[in-house]
């Protein structure tokens, strides 16, 4: 039995990958000619020396690949520290002990060997890997040992009857670039060890792999497994190459139901099959069933609902609910055998009333293929979608964006839904269940008998939607030809008598110079193209427009913050200026000024909009907020005035104003006096500031144009409107006049 995996809304799992075996490895000191270095790189020098004794701690250890030029330096990992009865003796070998370089070594060929030692025999073996040290040698202490058969592995072992006492042991390599690794990537199966050998010499392929359940079909040089590798000579270069695994077709799989059987501490890898309901990368979920049952699965997420798999792991138990959990490193594992399967499985059919009742603590309420009926609700505010049965509502989770406007297609239609039902434990203290829906429409159909009923079922629809609101001059109305799921096209057609020329189909716009509240009358035809003939009905709908639509800046302002009203204004645009790869509009009318969001990089200063969103406050600054493609409606007009009247204020009073009240609210000031630089023997660069004789006060230019409009106007008597604005934190804060071009400037006579 494996430890269960406990699900969550959003389960992320950060690994931390280190190198796990580091205090059994030796650190070493690398040098040629006496001088010692860090790394070293092919061709730096002919040949470089370890030397193990006993001042090497792992603590020390370097195991860092480097590069330079062409080259690539190598590291050498040895078991040295096991040797040691503690970190500040030499190393000790007892009878049979052994001292080795790791499979994974990277390294030139060796030249030499010396061991300084007492007691004991030291017998060397050597070889070109790690599994052919067929070499072997009986070292004498202080006795060089040279190679000349190019070896990469070795190990060294005491044979004798005494515990062998290491002083020191030097290794020597060759630094010439002449030798190339083959490292083995088997995903899951038996390890294989690195080939080193010299560029060009002949090469032959290790001993094949194995892996539980599977059957070894060779050896690939890429990841995405599409080009074979042949085995032939030594690469120029290093490689890696990759093991491909075929599902052996007679190792045995189990159905859901025998699994689930198994003994609660069987800790056995075994393979299950089933077709899909539900998988998520995000969660490393997936949910397989067949005839007899259904099985979670953490891991195996490379599949999608429908599919026909085999996953393999190992039986998780928790209180009643028995669960698939991987390995360590790979997870479970899935292979898909086929696409689009019906669910053999029977759904548990309970009512939304029904789903409330359930107990999320009871775990035999965990993991339930379940379908409920319902009207699928939509909130765009929060994003999430509920379905409704009469006074009963409940909320229909999904893992993704995609997802939710897949579900979002089926708002305001009745259904039947199939989805399981899951434990979240995002908090300790309380489970809660939810309902998870796959986003795949063969887990959700509409509940109409007839093709008539569906069409009375839209038409409520769309009169709902057009009937219940009242547009403002100008506004957009979405005139939708199709529908997200259903087959059926969509006709409109203008009423005469019903202030046709009002409205443009062409544009789905309303006249921009309606003054006084009118009716325009739309015949809507649905046709259903599915099924064949096709089915169809019309009905009218009336669209009033009132120009008391659009509400003025104060009275937004005045209202409290919702994501559920949302409002129009009307006005001219003061400023544009961007944060966050976002755009913000400082938007003004005659009763004040409001921020408003978007994505349209061609309005500009001077521009009257219109625009629709929610009031949202954030440290006292009002916003109108939207999403960014949806919030200005339309561009009424260009090259307008400001249409808020200034508060006219003296320089001195001005400068009483505190941050305080100036954070309150975003106010419009008039202020008069001799405009001049701040600087006056450099114009170019210089910062402005309006004096009435006694009082000064600085001049912020909010851009290029607000700075080129003052800069003709320096040395005369002006009047000028800015913002107050305060920039600074804490007891740096200060109140600041911000002008902008669009406010213009005026020279009283």
């Amino acid at each position: 039995m494996r430890t269960i995996n406990r699900l969550s809304r959003k389960k992320i799992q950060m690994m931390l990958t280190t190198f796990g075996l580091i205090a059994t490895f030796a650190a070493f000191t690398i040098s040629h000619a006496g001088q010692s270095f860090n790394k070293l790189t092919f061709g730096e020098s002919p040949t470089y020396t370890i030397r193990l004794d006993e001042t090497n701690t792992p603590t020390s250890l370097a195991m860092d690949l480097f590069g330079n030029g062409g080259g690539a330096a190598r590291y050498v990992n040895f078991n040295y520290t096991l040797a040691k009865r503690s970190l500040s003796q030499h190393a000790v070998l007892d009878e049979t002990g052994t001292l080795s370089n790791d499979s994974d070594t990277r390294i030139t060929s060796m030249k030499s060997v010396v061991a300084v030692f007492t007691g004991g025999e030291a017998t060397l073996k050597t070889g070109p890997t790690i599994d052919t040290l067929d070499d072997v040698e009986i070292l004498t202490s202080g006795l060089a040992l040279v190679f000349d058969s190019d070896p990469y592995f070795f190990s060294l072992t005491n044979t004798g009857a005494s515990d062998l006492y290491l002083t020191s042991l030097e290794v020597t390599y060759s630094c010439v670039h002449v030798h190339s690794t083959i490292s083995f990537e088997t995903s899951g199966g038996s390890a294989i060890y690195p080939i080193t050998q010299t560029i060009g010499s002949a090469l032959s392929a290790p001993t094949d792999p194995t892996k539980t359940g599977y059957l070894f079909d060779d050896w690939y040089s890429d990841e995405e497994l599409t080009t074979l590798y042949n085995f032939t000579v030594m690469p120029d270069a290093d490689l890696t190459v990759y093991a491909k695994w075929a599902v052996d077709p007679e190792y045995p799989v189990l159905t859901i139901a025998e699994f689930k059987a198994l003994d609660p501490e069987d800790d056995d890898l075994h393979f299950v099959s089933g077709t899909v309901i539900l998988a998520s990368k995000m969660m490393e979920l997936t949910i397989i069933a067949d005839a007899t049952d259904l099985l979670i699965a953490f891991g195996g997420e490379d599949s999608a609902a429908g599919d026909n798999v085999r996953l393999g792991g190992y039986l998780g138990v928790e209180e009643s609910l028995k669960v698939m959990n991987g390995d360590e490193v790979f997870g479970v594992s899935c292979d898909t055998y086929s696409h689009n399967n019906a669910i053999t499985l029977t759904p548990n059919t309970i009512s939304v009333a029904d789903y409330n009742l359930l107990d999320p603590d009871t775990s035999t309420n965990w993991g339930v293929y379940t379908e409920i009926g319902g009207t699928i609700e939509v909130n765009y505010s929060d994003n999430t979608i509920s379905l409704i049965d009469a006074e009963e509502s409940m909320t229909i989770s999904v893992f993704t964006e995609e997802d939710f406007y897949f579900l979002a297609g089926y708002s305001g239609l009745d259904v039947t839904v199939r989805g399981m039902v899951l434990p979240n434990m995002d908090d300790p203290l309380e489970t809660v269940l939810m309902f998870v829906h796959n986003a795949h429409e063969d887990f959700i159909e509409l509940n109409y008998d007839t093709p008539q009923d569906l069409l009375d079922a839209l038409e409520l629809m769309f009169l709902d939607w057009y009937q219940n609101q009242t547009y403002f001059p100008g506004q957009y109305v979405d005139l939708p030809t199709d529908h997200a799921v259903i087959p059926m096209t969509v006709g409109y057609e203008l009423v005469e008598g019903f202030n046709e020329d009002k409205f443009d189909l062409e544009t789905g716009r309303f006249d921009m110079d309606i003054v006084a509240q009118l009716t325009v009358r739309l015949k809507i035809t649905i046709t259903l193209t599915d099924p064949d003939p096709d089915v169809s009905d019309w009905f009218y709908a009336d669209l009033d427009v009132n120009p008391a639509a659009i509400k003025t800046i104060e009275y937004v302002k005045a209202q409290e913050d919702s994501y559920e009203v949302s409002y129009a204004i009307k006005g001219v645009v003061m400023n544009k200026q961007y944060q966050d790869e976002q755009i913000f509009l400082l938007v003004a009318d005659a009763t004040g000024i409001i921020y408003v969001n978007t994505n349209n990089d061609e309005i500009v200063t001077g521009d009257e909009i219109v625009a629709v969103g929610y009031k949202i406050t954030q440290d006292s600054i009002v916003f109108l907020m939207n999403d960014p493609s949806q919030t200005v409606d339309h561009i009424r007009a260009h090259n307008q005035e400001v249409p808020l009247a200034p508060i006219v204020i003296t320089i001195a009073d001005f400068n009483l104003l505190t941050p305080g009240f100036v954070e309150t609210d975003l106010r419009y000031y008039e202020l008069t006096g001799d405009l001049k630089y701040n600087n006056p023997e450099e114009p170019s660069t210089s910062g402005f500031y309006l004096t009435d004789g006694t009082n000064s006060r600085g001049i912020y230019t909010v851009d290029a144009a607000a700075r080129n409009m003052l800069v003709v106007s320096v040395n005369k008597n002006v009047t000028i409107c800015g913002l107050a604005i305060v920039t600074g934190e804490g007891e740096e804060q200060s109140v600041v006049f911000a002008y902008m071009a669009v406010s213009g400037i005026t020279i009283p006579e």
